[in-house]
């Protein structure tokens, strides 16, 4: 995290800037610690703003809020200590390049990451830790399997590493490609070749970045062929999922944590689906998070009703055994410029 301390005295330049006349003289981290958990606080004594940080991301972000308060933008809930609800804080960002990493899998990447853009990155990496995010996610929405791309990309282990610097996790959501040839492969648990191209790009995907921490993988639910392939005609929607899941789960390294994320179409597949969503949280291993969309279609859409698992959780008595995720949409990504969310902290 040797960069988000940098970030951190950044902020606090800025934070000096804008106090200029008012009753706030010096604000100093008093101590900045090295434990991975976010917590700060803030304390106020006589002109000078005190901070204690569990490490730089935490200051950083403690600083930038500092900045917030002193221009009237945050309510005085800022001092005191401050810990987040969830320890993961992914963004999921637009990636509209569509890179090869082997010739079994790919990925996509927003395009400021491809040439050199340093700034441009650096810049990017900033803003995150200044609004809270500790994670960001890069893949495109609803591609799972396609054609290979012509753009090589071999430098997934330096990307890493510069997130790795800013305290920040990488998790990639990979692309299964289609076999060499004209050949389609069909979007089903239930087909063999199918285990066969995922078990084998998985495979690959550890090679080329073998300190990988998070793996998004999104479910082929919404794909025809999950639902009429002839080859899953003996087996339920719900054994399906569970045997994509355990397919992927079966790839994961020592340490490597899965989101699977199950996507959806509309409010009628949402309520089949929330009918044994609970089911499915008791099936996944240790390693995985299940990760759902917030509104009943597109995470990014807005005027959707919720999901109906919402329901399901509010009626549930104990915790569910699997860490669950919502994908939602704050920044009007379809009805605008794609603004950044305002609510990290809440989270």
């Amino acid at each position: 995290m040797k960069k988000a301390l940098q970030v951190a005295k950044e902020i606090s330049k800025g934070y000096l800037q804008s106090i200029d006349g008012k009753r706030y003289k010096s604000v100093f981290c008093e101590s900045v610690g090295e434990d991975p958990n976010d917590e700060f606080s803030i304390h106020y004594q006589t002109n000078e703003l005190s901070i204690n940080a569990s490490n730089p991301r935490s200051a950083a972000y403690a600083i930038s809020q500092l900045k917030m308060y002193v221009k009237g933008q945050h309510p005085q809930e800022v001092f005191g200590q401050n810990k987040p609800l969830y320890s993961l804080r992914p963004v999921w960002v637009q990636c509209d390049k569509h890179v090869a990493l082997t010739e079994n899998v790919g990925c996509y990447l927003p395009s400021f990451f491809l040439g050199k853009k340093k700034h441009s990155f650096e810049k990017f990496c900033h803003r995150l830790l200044e609004l809270g995010f500790n994670a960001v996610i890069l893949g495109s929405r609803h591609q799972t399997v396609e054609q290979k791309s012509s753009i090589a990309f071999k430098e997934l282990a330096v990307l890493k590493q510069l997130f790795d610097d800013y305290g920040i996790d990488m998790i990639l959501k990979p692309v299964v490609y289609h076999p060499p040839g004209d050949a389609q492969l069909p979007q089903t648990p239930s087909d063999e070749l199918f285990c066969q191209r995922v078990s084998r790009a998985l495979s690959d995907l550890r090679k080329v970045s073998s300190s990988l921490q998070y793996l998004l993988w999104e479910s082929v639910y919404c794909n025809q062929d999950f639902h009429y392939h002839p080859s899953g005609r003996d087996h339920s929607k719900f054994e399906k999922v569970v045997k994509e899941l355990c397919l992927v789960e079966n790839e994961l390294s020592d340490g490597e944590t899965l989101i699977y994320y199950l996507p959806t179409i509309d409010h009628e597949m949402a309520k089949k689906q929330a009918l044994w969503f609970g089911r499915l949280l008791n099936e996944a291993g240790t390693q995985t998070i299940c990760a759902f969309s917030s509104v009943s279609g597109n995470p990014a859409a807005d005027h959707l009703r919720p999901h109906p698992f919402w329901e399901v959780l509010y009626q549930t008595d104990r915790p569910a055994a699997t860490p669950v995720m919502p994908i939602l949409n704050s920044g009007g990504v379809l009805q605008g410029e794609g603004y950044w969310p305002n609510f990290p902290l809440d989270l």
